[in-house]
């Protein structure tokens, strides 16, 4: 371990995805290890309308659980 401080933020459905990024933009400084975003794989996730959002998730990394 690098000893960098570094979050993980739980998006629970798709719809909190708007949220979770402005979240990690807020707290990003703080954490120097990174902000990272996780999803759980589901229908929702491959309904979801989240590309309106892809120049803000390049900035993060987004997982997949």
């Amino acid at each position: 371990m690098n000893g960098e401080s570094r979050v993980w933020i739980v998006i629970s459905r798709p719809d909190r995805l708007p949220t979770a990024i402005a979240v990690a933009q807020a707290v990003r400084a703080q954490f120097p290890g990174g902000v990272h975003l996780l999803h759980e794989h589901s229908k929702w996730w491959d309904h979801a309308q989240w590309r309106p959002y892809a120049d803000n998730l390049t900035r993060f990394m987004l997982s997949h659980a």
